[in-house]
């Protein structure tokens, strides 16, 4: 959520690709054969869940989706910012 945070809407692919740099869970712990694969992972383990709870929205862009906070995620990253400011 602090990438999207920082970076404004960003496209499904490079939350992926901050994905694979970062060494995240949902790409790191599974072995994604394709890019259908990640893709797939990505909105099963981490899109749904926060769609879900109201932190972030899906926009289509013609074939595309952007990916960006809600006021409810702004909010949830700013209570739990001193987490990521320990790490």
């Amino acid at each position: 959520m602090a990438h999207l945070e920082e970076r404004g809407p960003i496209s499904k692919k490079g939350l992926i690709d901050f994905g694979r740099t970062a060494a995240l869970p949902f790409l790191a712990d599974h072995d994604a054969s394709n890019a259908k694969a990640e893709y797939r992972l990505l909105d099963s383990h981490v899109l749904e869940p926060l769609v879900a709870d109201g932190y972030v929205e899906l926009e289509a862009v013609g074939r595309r989706k952007r990916v960006h906070l809600t006021d409810q995620g702004v909010d949830t990253l700013r209570a739990f910012q001193y987490v990521l400011d320990e790490q």
